[in-house]
């Protein structure tokens, strides 16, 4: 593969969205179909920052959602989801935890941990103590991520990946901006494909290969 050839999937989630969660069987296909020739970059999107008002999941609007979308898409894409019956937490805090695990080589694997632990144990991912239970459970040391929680480093690159969305026009999740790896996504004579929400692997395909009309190398995830 030639420097600089392969295809850039910048993914931007939230932990408390189910769309979100929905989705990630779908990264997972991208992922098989194009190997090390795609690369994904995991953002971080917060939906209900603070201060703004705590998402009420008694809302007959969002609960309809829910019933009419997203669980039949859960069903669809075999992902065990439940709605959580406590307050929604905000998530810069579980995102601080996985972005601790970046180093350890245990990101993809600690996200999915919070989302699970959101989705269907029902766990509140807005309590530390909660959060350095499920980093220890990826093999994490607590005490070495509580210590990465208290420092600003990692709050910082949430804010950065904020204002990034923010500069692409990301105005919800899921949202993924797929590029060449020797473009630029915020410099505007790059040329990107911008996916919104639960799109099926073809969109992502297409995407790519309006990208790449020379062609992508599809070398195996193996």
């Amino acid at each position: 593969m030639k420097t600089g050839s392969y295809a850039l999937v910048d993914v931007w989630l939230d932990f408390i969205c189910p769309f979100s969660y929905v989705q990630l069987p779908v990264f997972d296909q991208l992922q098989a179909q194009y190997g090390d020739a795609l690369k994904l970059r995991w953002r971080a999107f917060e939906i209900c920052p603070d201060p703004a008002p705590p998402i009420d999941m008694d809302d007959e609007t969002l609960i309809a959602l829910c019933v009419e979308k997203v669980f039949p898409l859960a069903r669809e894409r075999q992902v065990e989801l439940k709605l959580p019956k406590h307050k929604v937490p905000r998530t810069r805090k579980a995102f601080m935890t996985a972005f601790a695990a970046r180093d350890a080589g245990k990101f993809e694997e600690l996200q999915r941990a919070i989302f699970r632990a959101f989705f269907v144990a029902g766990v509140d991912i807005g309590d530390t103590s909660a959060l350095l239970d499920i980093a220890y459970s990826c093999g994490l040391d607590k005490a070495d991520v509580a210590n990465l929680l208290r420092s600003s480093a990692l709050e910082n690159d949430i804010v950065a990946d904020i204002r990034l969305a923010e500069s692409v026009g990301v105005t919800g999740v899921p949202f993924a901006l797929v590029s060449r790896s020797d473009g630029d996504i915020q410099n505007s004579a790059s040329q990107t494909v911008g996916i919104h929400g639960t799109a099926p692997l073809e969109d992502f395909k297409d995407a790519i290969s309006s990208l790449f009309p020379e062609g992508l190398p599809r070398a195996s995830a193996g």
